[in-house]
């Protein structure tokens, strides 16, 4: 089987489809399948150009010269002269070449007589026709005899796209036929006159078996043999443009007889196609009239557009043959089944037009009998032993469509024309309805119109699937579609799963079904279910199209760990029942509450507890799992039970208390916790909750009892010292005892609560416990929210730590204390409006969208206070091989020596020494060990999953703290966004944000990825220290236009910079022979280069494509290919299809590349996105003068007309015509070079560069 891909399904194709293959396929057969009598494929075949001829004139000459220029030596070529009046112009040409053409002249018989001509008298093994006014492109025929090679398919029909070319010759459009698209629709070329006779490989005996051509059609001749043809043989596509076709006033399709024969032709190939063929080709016969309508009416062919909407007018569903297939045998009579209500559900359908397929393997039962009646809708069909009774029941079935029913289901009345009049309106093969579920009689609750309008990919979510509401057309069944490929568990979801990854799906809303089916699956028993779940997991686990269904698949996952858990359950209850094995019982009961079954270790519990009211563990896990709930009272009832008991454990004692506490009766949590200290009198814990208890209460007399009474005894933890220290001041303790709990909160935190708590966060924060720091200034703010220094520690850990929705309180009043500062006073408001935005738990992540956070973040952030001479940090991902790294290199070099002492620091977050990412270290001046670079071993300790990248994040702010840089200057995208909200987080109060190119989007196919940019991007920039730098002002100006903002004073152009006289120069004809021997190009042969990664936004196939129509016009240039990339491959191959291997110099990627560049004559460039190309400058700099196409800020890059030309568009010729005007012109070369020179060291010299960057750093 073969595979394409297709929107987001993946599609199974049959081989034949292979390189999109136009064919037909009809009740089943595949035509044009290779047979035993035709010939093997040939090696070398001979190929006959046919050339027919009518006053060709000018044009003649033309073709016939692209003839004989074909690069494949063993071909013949005719030219039939059909009676050309011309007085002898079309002959005198033609002999001029006798030697190397046939020659034939008769009277006139239009192009099919001289076509027939040809024909009897060619000689070749393969047919190609040329008319005399088209161009062969050379490669064309060498070519197509290659590629018929590889396909290996001896009746194979080969046409491929073309070009468009004008009066003159001008290439101005090129068809570009989708391959994807001609998978789904093989037959559509032929209905779209997409097929041109002048591209197209035919193996002689194909032509000779059909021909002649019908000579009594003037203009349609070649579609009316096509069509023959294509009944019989396969059309494949070959992705290559290989004709241009001269469109002029004088061509025949101009004439009025073609719009004529046109409309007979176009309505011959509609009416000609079987209910099947249009089925395929747009889903329906009703969908397969309205498309060829709108599309023969917008392309002026009126007659057959009124015609194909008259058909699709006169379609009627009460014409379309439906068949039901009802499986009766013994297996599926199980409980819920009744075979009799479902065949009436059948029979009583308004759609009439149906036959009614009863699958059986046994006499039907009396009163299925006397339903059926003697109807003869109804068909038996004995069931296959092994066989899925559903398949059996396809392979009788006649009607167009298939509908299935189980026995336990029912149809709605108007169940088959609601279906079969959306799927012919949709053109649709594939469709389920909603339905509704009954199962015994309950009210209808199913998902019903929840379908939307596709099932896929709902089929494992909200809406399952169910077969009796499914419907087909024929024609999936015949390409594949079988029952037994899913049988087993988790059917209905399964066969959904693969259809839907074939074909596209209809969702029809509303229920049309009523679905018997929920007491049965459960009766099925829960190994069954568990069975289900675990075949439809693995379907969709492997299936890569379901890779965006993970949330779905964790919804499955969970079901099915809910149904083993029960499992678990009901097997640890026997146990225990019949072994009286407590551990046991408590370890599954201990397990299941662990993960969340927490009803089902209840159960267990519970189950204990009737055996021993007073099992501690019981008790206590029953007090927990009603306090998670928010049963306070129900928890307290536990509690106190437990209690009770001989063994309750020091924090239920606690637990009781703060139950009490919550609920206002704070001497009852007194009385527990003094409860407690009777049972633990040296637990330290206790104590703390004891004194706790007491300040609140207000009791300071007891509380310093308490405290003296923790002194004497001895304190070993901060909080209860900090507590004791508290107690002793507020109940004005004795100088000795002062002095001793003073000197306790020396070794432990200091004395005052809000410098312990300060002393305190500083600890935890330098040992990267930032949570745990939150907490603690968190409890100190809320003790004194006038302190400023809790204020500000407060927000260096915000929002990498999580706030409750509570403590906005906190912050709003702390705000307000702090008024007389109103920029802290600002940042905490704006933090108290985000936490209670985001009302998360204490201690969770949050779940706000990375825009919103971002967002809050750096506006509640106070502005930075200056940090004169402060370290200057710059800061990239590597030092890889590319443009960007490498100026990032030779900036920190040059920027290091320039500032002196001052110091200049390298960041990055990768630069392995055994790895590519270190490649331009020695550019540097510096060793690895110097630079500072991300240790990838580090932990990240606090949750920073809302800007993602989050342990470089965590790196840097730590990094920014403990060395507080003056600057940043980040290059890059994820380094920019990282880097710069680190340190906007950490005070920098001057942040660059260099980038390389124009707007992300051009080059990054992420569409989240650029969104987070974008956002980012913006956010950043609102901040009065934040600046862009960018190459170019085209660049500068198509950021702030993605981004929507005014970058007016804001953003400042740092262009490239190269130490140009470091560069071979090809002005200097040592440098330019040596560059030649090391690429192996002889002395005297032109070259087109260039040095690139060889990836998508390079367009390296567009640039192929140039050099083909460059070597078209000169033959002996040289393609110089100077890079590596994902892409060289493909480059490869589309040289090599095009006959071009010999001309092109692939060197990969090399040490020195710039050493190659004066071997070339002129740099190509093609790619679609650029920035300010360094390769383009280093070219320049090495007097090479420079074609590319006008994208990003290439008109910066060079001096139009003098250093090079740019090229609006894609258009190969007029890249082709741009670089030829170099070639064929050596003196504009040599002032091109000179200007090229002068040009790269005015605007892109190194010191330039640094002079820039200085000015921003220091300004």
């Amino acid at each position: 089987m073969g595979e394409a891909i297709l929107q987001d399904r993946t599609v199974k194709t049959d081989d034949s489809l292979h390189k999109g293959a136009l064919t037909h396929r009809d009740s089943g057969r595949l035509f044009g399948s290779a047979g035993e009598s035709e010939p093997a494929v040939m090696p070398n075949p001979k190929v006959t150009i046919v050339m027919p001829v009518m006053n060709g004139g000018r044009y003649f000459e033309l073709a016939l010269r692209s003839a004989l220029a074909q690069t494949y030596g063993n071909i013949e070529i005719i030219v039939v002269n059909d009676g050309s009046n011309d007085g002898g112009e079309t002959e005198r040409i033609a002999l001029k070449y006798s030697d190397r053409i046939r020659y034939f002249s008769q009277e006139n018989r239009g192009v099919s007589g001289a076509l027939n001509t040809a024909i009897r008298h060619m000689t070749g093994d393969v047919f190609t026709w040329l008319s005399h006014d088209d161009i062969y492109l050379p490669h064309k025929t060498e070519s197509q005899v290659s590629f018929h090679r590889r396909l290996n398919r001896p009746n194979a029909i080969l046409f491929t796209d073309y070009g468009l070319i004008d009066p003159e010759g001008k290439l101005f459009y090129t068809t570009d036929i989708e391959l994807g698209l001609l998978t789904e629709k093989p037959l559509l070329p032929l209905h779209r006159g997409l097929v041109n006779g002048c591209t197209l490989y035919i193996p002689a005996w194909i032509i000779k078996e059909f021909y002649p051509f019908d000579e009594s059609l003037r203009y349609t001749q070649d579609y009316d043999l096509w069509l023959r043809i294509s009944q019989e043989h396969e059309f494949f596509l070959q992705k290559e443009a290989h004709v241009h076709y001269r469109t002029h006033p004088g061509q025949d399709s101009h004439k009025p007889g073609s719009l004529i024969e046109r409309n007979r032709l176009f309505q011959r190939l509609m009416d000609g196609r079987s209910e099947t063929q249009r089925v395929q080709m747009e889903g329906s016969e009703k969908r397969f009239f309205v498309e060829n309508a709108t599309y023969y009416g917008s392309a002026g062919i009126a007659e057959v557009a009124a015609y194909g909407h008259e058909q699709a007018a006169l379609w009627s569903a009460a014409k379309t043959l439906v068949s039901v297939i009802l499986p009766c045998d013994r297996s599926v009579r199980t409980a819920g089944a009744d075979p009799v209500r479902a065949l009436r559900s059948i029979l009583q359908q308004s759609h009439t037009n149906l036959e009614v397929i009863l699958v059986t393997d046994a006499p039907l039962p009396a009163d299925l009998e006397a339903a059926i009646a003697g109807d003869p809708r109804v068909r038996r069909i004995p069931s296959e032993a092994g066989a899925d009774p559903f398949d059996t029941g396809m392979e009788q079935a006649r009607g167009h469509y298939l509908a299935f029913l189980d026995p336990r289901d029912t149809f709605l009345s108007d169940k088959i024309l609601r279906q079969l009049d959306a799927m012919a309106e949709a053109g649709r093969t594939v469709s389920y309805t909603g339905y509704s579920v009954g199962g015994g009689g309950t009210e209808p609750a199913g998902p019903g119109s929840s379908l939307g309008e596709t099932t896929y990919p709902e089929i494992i979510a909200d809406c399952p699937v169910a077969t009796s509401a499914l419907m087909i057309h024929r024609t999936v069944f015949l390409g594949g579609f079988r029952f037994e490929a899913t049988a087993g568990p988790a059917e209905d979801a399964l066969v959904a799963i693969w259809l839907a990854r074939r074909h596209a799906v209809l969702g029809i809303s509303g229920a049309l079904s009523d679905i018997h089916w929920t007491h049965a699956l459960f009766a099925l028993g829960r190994n069954s279910i568990l069975e289900r779940i675990d075949a439809l997991c693995s379907a969709l686990e492997a299936d890569p199209a379901h890779s965006r269904q993970v949330s779905k698949l964790e919804r499955l996952a969970e079901s099915r760990r809910a149904i083993a858990f029960a499992g678990e359950a009901d097997q640890a209850t026997q146990a225990y029942r019949t072994t009286r094995d407590v551990a046991a019982l408590h370890a599954t009961a201990r397990r299941l509450g662990a993960e969340g079954q927490i009803l089902l270790a209840k159960d267990l519990y519970g189950l204990r507890l009737a055996d021993e009211p007073n099992d501690p563990e019981a008790l206590d896990a029953l007090s927990q799992f009603a306090q998670q709930a928010g049963d306070s009272a129900g928890a307290l009832d536990w509690l106190e039970r437990l209690l009770e008991t001989s063994e309750p454990s020091p924090y239920a004692f606690i637990r009781c208390m703060h139950l009490h506490q919550g609920r206002g009766a704070l001497d009852k949590a007194l009385q527990t916790i003094f409860h407690a200290r009777a049972h633990y009198p040296d637990n330290e814990e206790l104590r703390l909750q004891a004194l706790s208890l007491l300040i609140e209460m207000g009791e300071r007399n007891w509380a310093r009892v308490e405290a003296e009474r923790a002194v004497r005894t001895g304190i070993t933890t901060p909080a209860l010292a900090c507590l004791a220290s508290q107690a002793l001041l507020d109940g004005n303790a004795s100088l000795d005892m002062l002095q001793r709990v003073s000197d306790l909160v020396q070794r432990t935190i200091a004395l005052n609560p809000v410098e312990g708590a300060l002393s305190y966060f500083r600890l935890l924060r330098r040992t990267g416990r930032l949570a745990e720091a939150a907490e603690v200034v968190r409890a100190g703010l809320a003790e004194a929210p006038g302190n400023a220094d809790l204020a500000r520690a407060l927000l260096e850990v915000q929002p990498v730590t999580t706030l409750p929705a509570g403590d906005a309180v906190i912050l709003r009043r702390s705000a307000s204390a702090l008024s007389s500062d109103s920029a802290l006073s600002e940042a905490l408001s704006s933090l108290a409006d985000f936490v209670a935005a985001m009302d998360v738990v204490p201690g969770a992540p949050h779940t706000e969208a990375a825009v919103k956070v971002l967002e809050r973040v750096v506006r509640s952030t106070p502005p930075p206070t200056p940090r004169p001479g402060g370290p200057i940090f710059i800061l990239s991902w590597t030092l890889a091989r590319g443009g960007a790294e490498r100026l990032v290199a030779m900036l920190f070099a040059r920027l290091r020596k320039r500032l002196g002492s001052r110091p200049v620091e390298l960041l990055l977050f990768d630069c392995a020494q055994e790895r590519a990412t270190s490649f331009y270290l020695s550019e540097t001046g510096h060793a690895r060990e110097e630079l500072l670079i991300y240790d990838d071993v580090q932990r990240v300790e606090a949750p920073y999953k809302w800007i993602g990248a989050s342990s470089y994040h965590q790196w840097l702010i730590e990094l920014f703290r403990a060395r507080k840089p003056a600057v940043l200057y980040a290059h890059l995208e994820v380094p920019n966004l990282v880097g710069g909200l680190a340190a906007v987080l950490t005070g920098v109060p001057r942040i660059l944000l260099g980038t390389y190119n124009m707007r992300p989007p051009d080059f990054i196919d992420d569409a989240d990825a650029c969104h987070w940019y974008r956002e980012g991007y913006r956010q950043l920039l609102s901040r009065p220290e934040v600046h862009l730098t960018g190459m170019a002002q085209t660049c500068v100006d198509d950021y702030a236009d993605w981004l929507g903002v005014d970058l007016e004073g804001r953003a400042s152009i740092v262009p490239s910079g190269f130490e140009i006289g470091s560069f071979h120069s090809a002005l200097d004809p040592a440098a330019r022979a040596r560059a030649r021997q090391t690429l192996s190009i002889d002395a005297d042969r032109p070259v087109v280069g260039v040095v690139m990664r060889i990836a998508l936004p390079k367009a390296p196939l567009l640039w192929v494509q140039v050099a083909a129509s460059v070597a078209a016009r000169r033959p002996d240039t040289v393609f110089a290919v100077i890079g590596d990339g994902p892409l060289l491959p493909a480059m490869k191959n589309a040289a090599a299809e095009l006959g071009l291997s010999g001309a092109f110099r692939f060197t990969g990627a090399l040490e020195d590349a710039y050493a190659a560049l004066p071997a070339l004559d002129v740099f190509l460039l093609t790619s679609f996105s650029e920035g300010m190309p360094n390769a383009i400058i280093e070219a320049q700099a090495s007097g090479v003068p420079v074609v590319s196409r006008r994208v990003g800020a290439i008109d910066e890059t060079i001096r139009p007309g003098e250093t090079g030309v740019s090229v609006a568009g894609s258009d190969p010729q007029a890249l082709a015509d741009a670089v030829l005007s170099y070639l064929d012109n050596p003196e504009r070369t040599a002032r091109a070079r000179q200007a090229a020179q002068a040009f790269a060291r005015e605007h892109f010299d190194i010191e330039r560069m640094i002079d820039r960057v200085q000015a921003l750093v220091e300004g």
